[in-house]
């Protein structure tokens, strides 16, 4: 069983999207906070980052028809009350790509950075880390809620998301 931290969007999401080119309203959003960290491990040597989950979806069931899940790979402890990452569209397998994944570290490496997912309701799901542009930006508001940016972009399957929205953190599990 895995347990997560769950921030709930506390105002309604309205995200433009566009999945394998057909544009699309996002109206849930959902920021998870994977409580195991993501590591590797090789001759002796551990790396670690922590790991974001959002998911913009069409509808609020718990199995939707249209969205998209972005895993967001960052140093441990980073606090979300000023959080900002911004990947620029890199080619898997180059050195930039390893420069912008794997630049953090000389040795062995998790990664850092983003990966999407994206759902559509013809029942097709592709996943790609490669040349998708990244933009979240994430800041502390009061009595624990945070106000969020984002722009993901990925040309080869021409899917994305963007917008603003507001989260609150609560603990979850499941």
């Amino acid at each position: 069983m895995n347990c997560i931290a769950v921030l709930l969007v506390t105002q309604p999401a309205r995200l433009e999207g566009i999945l394998f080119g057909k544009p699309v309203v996002f109206d849930h959003a959902r920021v998870q906070k994977r409580l195991q960290r993501d590591s590797a491990e090789s001759d002796g040597k551990k790396d670690e980052a922590d790991v974001y989950v959002l998911t913009f979806q069409k509808g609020s069931d718990v199995l939707y028809d249209q969205g998209i899940k972005i895993h967001v790979s960052v140093n441990p402890g980073v606090q979300l009350a000023k959080f900002s990452l911004s990947q620029p569209s890199v080619k898997f397998g180059t050195p930039e790509y390893r420069k912008v994944v794997h630049g953090h570290s000389k040795g062995v490496s998790c990664g850092r950075g983003a990966l999407a997912v994206f759902i559509d309701s013809a029942g097709r799901t592709e996943c790609s880390s490669d040349q998708l542009r990244f933009k979240f930006f994430c800041k502390s508001l009061s009595n624990g809620e945070y106000k969020a940016s984002i722009f993901a972009y990925t040309p080869e399957f021409k899917s994305g998301v963007q917008g603003s929205f507001t989260f609150k953190l609560e603990k979850t599990q499941y």
